[in-house]
């Protein structure tokens, strides 16, 4: 599909994985994103998005090769693996395409929550910014204990973490 590869949620819908594996799945190259998954949220409501002993593998899309979400979103993972996903390269995206080799967060998710507990990113590139995650709005705010950054990339900038949101 052009947007998320496997799954496409909006608006007022909200989402549990437990001890589920998304592999080779892809979003549309010309103009999708979220190679696994796709989030499209409006500004009045929040979603939420939870994944607890999860695998997220050779995922790709135009924006968060595995992950991608639109609007304010609640993502939280646990014990959850990013192997191998791509945002690929794309002469028709904006400047807020290819970036979150696994997981990005759009120009308009402000106020979003990412947190993640014990989670690996392993091996995830990106042919803009943020070979593992990408934050584009100012006001994400990611909570992060014992995650791993090993072997991500970004063509442009940070090959594990991009963005200007605040983390803690």
């Amino acid at each position: 599909g052009s947007w998320g590869g496997a799954i496409y949620i909006r608006q007022n819908t909200n989402l549990t994985l437990i001890n589920s594996t998304f592999r080779n799945n892809t979003a549309d190259y010309t103009s999708g994103g979220g190679g696994a998954i796709y989030i499209s949220s409006d500004y009045s409501r929040e979603m939420a998005c939870v994944g607890i002993n999860c695998t997220f593998e050779d995922n790709s899309g135009i924006s968060g090769g595995a992950i991608n979400c639109y609007g304010t979103v609640d993502l939280k993972f646990e014990n959850t693996s990013f192997i191998n996903n791509l945002a690929w390269y794309s002469t028709s995206t904006s400047n807020d395409g290819n970036g979150g080799g696994a997981i990005q967060l759009g120009f308009n998710s402000a106020g979003s929550d990412l947190e993640l507990n014990n989670v690996s990113f392993i091996g995830n590139t990106a042919y803009n910014d943020g070979g593992a995650v990408t934050f584009r709005s100012q006001t994400v705010n990611a909570k992060m204990n014992d995650v791993k950054f090993i072997n991500n990339s970004a063509t442009n900038n940070a090959g594990a973490l991009y963005g200007g949101s605040y983390i803690s």
